[in-house]
């Protein structure tokens, strides 16, 4: 570096040191290659350090071992960057957003958080199992996207860094979660900027590296988890609300997931011209979710290969108590005639719902279901403490199973404050009881188990 240059650089820092800005300071003496830094740059550099600590004293950050491992994962996954967007004032979490540029391969930007997984979320403790508690945020941007330091003073192009920023900090400030399928709105419930009427996001996988790319592994074994922001149209955040956010991917077929403010809204005439006519299969089964979503992807698989319709979400609904009701799951047909209803009641009879079950329509209501339901209420409460010690619920479903081959087997359950409900579907209810009965009256932990039948 000339010594003009020199000057003007410390004349700068001494400019930037009575505006505390002591991260423009340590990012503009980083960039000075060491053999050309002198006593004064060193001093200023060690003095910018010191500051940025003290700044960050009570902030949730990354060790340092951590951080090395969440940046060599970014550079690997996504790609090289060099170009990074330093925060400047961090309230809570130190959230910095690694640029990455476009490539042969990946012909757009990629903007990756770090540092939303210093933070442990507060997953729910049914699911600590799946290791929820951290993540890292990324989007994707069109090549042509604007990130120089003047246009990320208009909204028009900072929006994105914006959005990443906000939903990073969610879950520390309202001590909840965040996880795929989730929506988050913009700040003002409004369009993210003037040009574009997407107005929310909704977290998916990552898409844009390898299945290596989801998880990055920290030193100590903890896992942070990478998701990918879609920004959504009102329309599509009230249809994912109403349904779930794999019927709205679903829908989202074809779109782009690099972001596009002008893409076409997913919930506008959707489907209506090939599969015009609505039909809601109304199934008497107390299906988890999870449960009912294979469902709908058979049931999807067999009417598209068909070209009758194809299925367009659906819902499980709860009584009072929590526990599951019924399901319901959207269709769409080509039509209404009498022949394709009759052979869409004959695929669904194929995969075995339960008897009480409907296909529903204007002026349609069309009993379907050939199966038996019996539900088996595992104490969970009264029996003695050496009975949970000793005994295995798993065990107990795999007997029941067992026994009942040919007949029946485990379709779903529910786990209440109080029991442990498990759903057995089969050809029927007599006969899967009678196979059981005796195990139900010997296995200590089915000990005042109650069995009831619910189709």
């Amino acid at each position: 570096m000339k010594e003009n240059e020199l000057q003007t650089l410390k004349e700068q820092i001494m400019l930037w040191k009575n505006e505390e800005e002591y991260r423009k300071i340590a990012d503009a003496v980083e960039a000075i290659p060491e053999e050309e830094r002198d006593a004064d740059l060193e001093g200023m550099l060690a003095e910018a350090y010191h500051e940025l600590q003290e700044e960050n004293a009570g902030l949730e950050l990354y060790e340092a071992a951590e951080m090395e491992v969440v940046e060599e994962h970014i550079s690997k996954c996504f790609g090289a960057f060099e170009n990074v967007f330093h925060e400047i004032v961090s309230p809570d979490i130190h959230v910095d957003i690694c640029v990455i540029p476009p490539n042969d391969d990946r012909n757009y930007y990629t903007l990756v958080t770090m540092g939303m997984g210093a933070h442990r979320m507060n997953v729910p403790k049914e699911l600590a199992e799946y290791e929820l508690e951290r993540a890292e945020l990324l989007v994707a941007l069109p090549p042509d996207w604007k990130l120089d330091q003047e246009s990320m003073a208009d909204e028009t192009w900072y929006w994105p860094v914006r959005m990443l920023k906000s939903i990073a900090r969610l879950p520390g400030e309202e001590d909840s979660w965040l996880g795929w399928g989730h929506t988050v709105a913009s700040g003002e419930g409004t369009a993210y900027a003037e040009n574009t009427k997407l107005c929310a996001a909704m977290l998916i996988y990552q898409q844009v590296g390898g299945e290596e790319a989801d998880v990055c592994e920290l030193p100590g074994g903890e896992k942070v988890n990478f998701y990918q922001l879609l920004p959504l149209y009102d329309e599509e955040v009230a249809f994912k609300c109403e349904n779930d956010g794999k019927a709205l991917l679903k829908r989202m077929r074809g779109i782009s997931f690099v972001v596009d403010i002008n893409r076409r809204n997913v919930m506008e005439n959707a489907d209506m011209a090939e599969y015009p006519f609505h039909v809601t299969l109304k199934l008497n089964a107390r299906f988890q979710p999870q449960d009912r979503h294979e469902l709908e992807d058979a049931l999807d698989e067999v009417l598209e290969a068909q070209s009758l319709g194809q299925v367009d979400g659906g819902g499980t609904m709860q009584m009072a108590s929590g526990e599951i009701s019924y399901c319901d799951i959207e269709i769409n047909l080509k039509d209404g005639k009498q022949e394709t209803l009759e052979v869409l009641a004959r695929i669904v009879n194929h995969f075995g719902v339960p008897k009480g079950s409907q296909l529903q329509a204007e002026e349609l209501d069309m009993p379907v279901g050939e199966q038996e339901g019996m539900a088996v209420y595992m104490n969970g409460t009264d029996l003695e403490d050496e009975v949970y010690q000793n005994c295995d619920i798993n065990y107990a479903v795999d007997q029941m199973e067992a026994l009942m081959e040919g007949m029946g087997r485990l379709y779903s359950y529910w786990e209440g404050p109080r029991n442990t409900a498990l759903y057995f579907y089969g050809i029927s209810y007599e006969k899967m009881l009678g196979a059981v009965k005796d195990f139900l009256e010997e296995y200590p932990l089915c000990r005042k188990c109650v069995v009831e039948q619910i189709a």
